[in-house]
């Protein structure tokens, strides 16, 4: 009976850490369509005057898109990062309602893990650049750096231990990578 309960209370578990990783993931995903958004409108001249990006001179999510590391080769990094975000948030949804073996679930766990500590680390190098570097704030920026992390601990917690490599793994990052490309 023990045992039982305690596999019902970590299912349980699992399940709100898993709707905490696709909350926070979804919120990503928008963060990011806001700062594509806010990105073009600011190249074609339309930048935001005041308001709750742009604040002051350190809290400015002008200052940030007006540098040389908002985008990559041309690309918006808004754009990379809804899209890695979006492509996180499909495996998230497999992983929870499968349609596959129990084993390739388990194994899309550890590519779970692997994304979502990929995208922590993007967010860490941006925020990097960002406060030391450039010296400012952008308030959806640190809004996209909070939810990475969330998302990090929440997936983490929710998936099994175990390898992060999996057979699964050497299948589907090509796959994912040709499909971000496509976009």
């Amino acid at each position: 009976l023990k045992s039982t309960l305690r596999r019902t209370t970590m299912s349980t578990s699992a399940k709100r850490l898993f709707w905490i990783s696709l909350i926070g993931t979804i919120a990503a995903v928008a963060t990011h369509v806001y700062l594509t958004k806010h990105h073009y409108e600011f190249k074609n001249g339309q930048g935001s005057e005041g308001g709750s990006c742009n604040i002051s001179s350190t809290i400015n999510c002008d200052m940030t898109t007006a540098s040389s590391y908002s985008e990559f080769f041309g690309i918006p990094v808004s754009i990379l990062g809804g899209l890695i975000n979006f492509a996180f948030l499909l495996f998230l949804i497999g992983w929870r309602f499968p349609v596959v073996k129990p084993e390739t679930q388990r194994a899309l766990g550890g590519t779970l893990k692997l994304m979502a500590s990929g995208i922590f680390a993007v967010s860490v190098v941006m925020a990097v650049l960002s406060y030391g570097v450039l010296k400012t704030v952008c308030p959806a920026c640190t809004t996209a750096y909070v939810l990475s992390l969330i998302v990090l601990i929440s997936t983490w917690m929710m998936t099994e231990k175990g390898s992060l490599f999996s057979k699964l793994d050497v299948k589907l990052y090509p796959i994912t990578a040709i499909t971000i490309l496509l976009f």
